[in-house]
């Protein structure tokens, strides 16, 4: 729980802005790794704070979805769409942003590890 809150601080600091909805992935996979865990998971991080599920969001509109997936800004980084687009939904993995320039799969590697922040 608490590195759920730090995380959340963290990205708040850096984006000067509140941080409050989450995204979870590949639902189907996680309900059949965590089973009836799931929920609580979601409990978990309403609890840190969180406010919303990103796919509420979706589902309301007017939102540009922007996503570091793999690394990689899919469509342009969220830099070029902060005060240009009304509303972001950005989706941030903060383990692929390290003060290296590191390759992925040691990111992975330190993700996996818990040795991020």
């Amino acid at each position: 729980m608490e590195a759920i809150r730090a995380e959340k601080a963290f990205l708040e600091s850096a984006l000067r802005a509140e941080v409050s909805g989450f995204s979870l992935h590949s639902t189907g996979r996680l309900m059949m790794l965590c089973g009836d865990k799931l929920s609580d998971i979601r409990s978990d991080l309403l609890t840190a704070g969180f406010r919303y599920n990103r796919n509420l969001l979706l589902r309301k509109g007017n939102l540009k979805a922007v996503s570091d997936s793999n690394r990689y800004w899919r469509d342009g980084c969220l830099c070029l769409h902060v005060g240009v687009k009304p509303r972001i939904l950005a989706l941030v993995h903060p383990f692929w942003w390290d003060e290296e320039d590191l390759p992925v799969i040691t990111l992975v590697e330190k993700a996996i590890r818990g040795d991020v922040l």
